[in-house]
């Protein structure tokens, strides 16, 4: 009997402490549990809006052994699609109108009408999932890469990734490119011609097996879906990568040993060499971010991979500055991203120093900029803590990293810890939040949690995700007081999510329960009985909105040379954000005095041991001869003489009421470069030949034979224009000589057809087909693949 004492015990506690805990439906929430046929492995919902700036309400969610769940109600209810076949992948065209779902084999289901229903077709072959791209500007538009002529079994041991178009959203295929490693859509919305360009990085010898061999590459380019012979724009390229103008890619050194990046601005039309500061040797790249006008890279220097130094571009991609040195970068991830919805501020996990025998990183620690990088200082402490915050970042792929939305403006949550490095102890993790975009943290609660955000801020809830649980928390006044309630069975929680919109009231979490996927719906849209008022009026009695702009280090509400307002609820406003407040209202409302956050070190300068002054680089090789008062060589009219400095792009601040570090423009010492008078010489004039004018008077015509001359010419023409009309939607040439006569938006949408002449599904010769997708896009020199959310390419030695 003693020894179920403290069995009883303990059953009595549990029962005390269950008859306390409320239920989320007691508190107003209404929940809704879908059991899934198998585990829930790394994937997401898919989210389908039916019609423009329409609410998200049809989602996808496929399971780990292929089978696809659709809902039409934001979640609430599921069914279970027969497809007949199991799915790997779920692409959605820009517009949501056309969905693509990837099966085993050469299996596909098209939907062109938002997810209503699917009709299976038979690819030309096994497309990689990372492959199948949707044209931005022609939604029925579709690309992807399969390995299509594969025959292993022969003497002819043959096997390419082909290239593959689509112009019907997927239910038909033509070849346009074999023996392709990666290819990009890189048109724009100015003419037909911009529309069909495409970039493709592929292997020079159209022979053999692609694993074996010659593995030169060359970036190739086509405006009319390779009909016309394309031009080689960048030979010999180990990786590359496409980002709306810009195009970069990799290729090696001059000696051999490291590698080299090169930059065009004009869809290739041009390249550049690439220049990063210091004389280091370079061996890989990875594009971290470029969501606010400037390019930023993380580049592999040293023997070890764990860290990189990071790069901030100028406009044109050529000229890079230091931003940060030993980023924390592992398996493909690097702790570098900004946040969303305010312009300049970025935050990074930072090496305080590197072993010198090893080159592994040590001690991280979590930094924030205001100013694009160009200034970088601790987090604060939190609240009632006695050291700084430390953040988990994307390089730890076991906990939620910072994580901010544009919809929820001056917001970040993230699991962290107090200390002076980063920690993964499960001990030192718990949820922290600012409200004031990293200036205040406050601490939420013990353990790491997944988190997300609705309603624009309004609603905040989070759960554990390293443990098995049945509670939720969540904050109605964006993290100032926290309730907890209980939706049923415990399990492992794998994510939360809102519309991709973050407007809605309703969430969606997701996980695994005894080896089974579960999905369960939570709708707060009772939780408060009106929605917010005067968001037109903001500051003023009876208004539920406030103005509020985020401050760089100085704290005077100056961001990137300007103060910027922002709308958003006050924080104790209980009630939610009506449909009407859908965008992120901001406003400029003056340019501030120019201080050093506005300025960083220009190309050829450093920042000084003590970080305060900008000074020459004396390490890099291009950089010992540069004098910043000597005009360039080509001087043409005038010239900047630099000060050291350049404007933080982005930033508009006053250099008349502040510090003047603007390069100072110069006349060039010999004037302009002659370039010879113009021949005028006289132009030959004289009178036009007309010929001989008939002396007599003209015959006269039967009146009905010039009508059926009129007649006949007048077919004649109608055919000839028909003919052309035809003609400049299948033959490129033809198309290119009506462009200069008739305006694009009259010709006809441009067909390619295949081989045999009809637009029709590729027949595959033989069944042994092998999967050769398209490499990540990840530029190391190792050839193994890495799996990264960033921009990032793997180059092909």
């Amino acid at each position: 009997k003693s020894a179920m004492l403290p069995v009883v015990v303990l059953l009595c506690l549990y029962l005390i402490s269950s008859s306390h805990a409320e239920t989320c439906e007691s508190k107003g929430i209404f929940t809704r549990e879908t059991p899934l046929d198998s585990q829930i492995l790394w994937t997401s919902p898919v989210w389908i809006q039916a019609q423009n700036d329409a609410p998200y309400k049809t989602a996808l969610m496929r399971t780990g052994n292929g089978t696809v769940y659709k809902t039409t109600d934001t979640g609430v209810s599921w069914e279970k699609l027969a497809l007949g076949g199991r799915v790997r992948s779920i692409v959605a065209s820009p517009d949501d109108k056309t969905v693509i779902m990837l099966g085993d084999g050469t299996d596909l289901w098209v939907s062109t009408n938002e997810a209503k229903d699917f009709k299976k077709v038979t690819a030309p072959g096994r497309f990689g999932a990372s492959t199948l791209s949707f044209h931005p500007h022609q939604p029925n538009w579709v690309l992807a890469i399969t390995s299509a002529s594969c025959n292993l079994k022969g003497s002819d041991k043959t096997c390419s990734t082909d290239l593959y178009l689509s112009q019907d959203s997927g239910i038909t295929w033509a070849v346009i490119r074999t023996y392709v490693w990666a290819a990009y859509w890189h048109g724009s919305a100015e003419s037909d011609r911009d529309h069909q360009m495409i970039i493709a990085w592929e292997r020079r010898d159209k022979t053999g097996n692609m694993a074996f061999g010659s593995q030169i590459s060359d970036i190739v380019k086509s405006d009319s879906f390779w009909r016309d012979e394309s031009s080689v724009i960048a030979p010999n390229a180990l990786g590359f990568l496409v980002m709306e103008n810009h195009i970069l890619y990799a290729t090696y050194s001059a000696s051999g040993k490291s590698l080299a990046l090169h930059a065009s601005s004009d869809m290739g039309e041009t390249f550049h060499p690439v220049k990063f500061p210091g004389g280091l040797d370079e061996h890989g790249y990875r594009i971290v971010d470029a969501s606010e006008g400037s390019t930023y890279i993380a580049v592999i220097h040293g023997g070890s991979s764990d860290w990189s130094n990071v790069y901030g571009s100028n406009a044109l991609d050529s000229e890079f500055t230091l931003e940060l040195e030993h980023v924390q970068c592992p398996n493909g991830y690097c702790d570098f991203a900004p946040m969303n919805g305010v312009e300049g501020i970025y935050i990074a996990n930072q090496f305080r120093s590197v072993n010198q025998q090893t080159g592994k990183g040590l001690f991280p620690h979590t930094v924030i900029s205001y100013d694009k990088g160009g200034e970088w200082t601790s987090l604060p402490n939190p609240k009632g803590a006695s050291a700084p915050l430390q953040l988990q970042g994307p390089s730890n792929t076991r906990y939620v990293s910072f994580y901010s939305v544009a919809e929820a403006v001056g917001i970040i949550f993230s699991n962290g810890n107090i200390g002076e490095s980063v920690s993964s102890n499960v001990q030192d993790l718990g949820v922290y939040f600012t409200r004031d975009a990293g200036w205040t943290w406050n601490y939420v609660e013990s353990k790491p949690h997944i988190y997300e955000m609705g309603n624009r801020g309004a609603l905040v809830i989070m759960a554990l995700n390293e443990e098995k649980t049945s509670e939720i928390q969540y904050s109605l006044d964006e993290g100032l007081t926290w309730e907890t309630c209980t939706f049923g069975e415990p399990f492992l929680v794998d994510n939360i999510v809102s519309d991709p919109d973050f407007g809605t009231k309703h969430f969606l979490m997701y996980g695994n329960k005894n080896s089974k996927g579960v999905l369960v719906s939570l709708d707060f849209s009772l939780i408060h009985e009106r929605d917010c008022i005067g968001f037109q009026a903001p500051d003023q009695d009876g208004s539920d909105y406030e103005h509020w702009s985020p401050s760089d280090r100085s704290n005077d509400e100056c961001l990137l040379g300007h103060t910027t307002r922002y709308i958003r609820r006050k924080q104790d406003s209980k009630c939610f954000n009506p449909p009407a407040f859908e965008q992120v209202h901001a406003t400029v409302t003056k340019n501030c005095s120019c201080t050093d956050e506005d300025y960083e070190c220009d190309f050829c300068f450093v920042r000084s041991a003590d970080q305060k002054t900008c000074v020459p680089d004396t390490l890099d090789s291009e950089c010992k001869n540069y004098n910043p008062k000597t005009p360039p060589e080509h001087c043409l009219d005038f010239w900047y003489e630099s000060k050291g400095y350049r404007r933080v792009p982005g930033d508009t601040c006053d250099n008349v009421l502040g510090i003047n570090w603007d390069p100072v423009r110069k006349s060039c010492p010999t004037g302009p470069t002659p370039s010879g008078p113009t021949p005028s010489g006289p132009t030959p004039s004289g009178p036009t030949p007309s010929g001989p004018t008939p002396d007599g008077p003209a015959p006269e015509e039967s009146g009905s034979n010039g009508v059926v001359v009129v007649l006949i010419i007048i077919l004649i023409l109608v055919a000839t224009v028909g003919a052309l009309w035809y003609l400049a939607g299948r033959n490129p040439t033809v198309r290119a000589y009506a462009e200069r006569f008739i305006p694009e938006r009259f010709l006809p949408e441009f067909v390619v057809a295949s081989a045999n002449g009809d637009y029709s599904p590729v027949t595959i010769d033989g069944d042994d087909d092998i999967e050769t997708d398209a490499p990540e896009v990840d530029l190391s020199e190792d050839e193994k693949s890495s799996s990264s959310s960033d921009a990032a390419f793997n180059p092909r030695a």
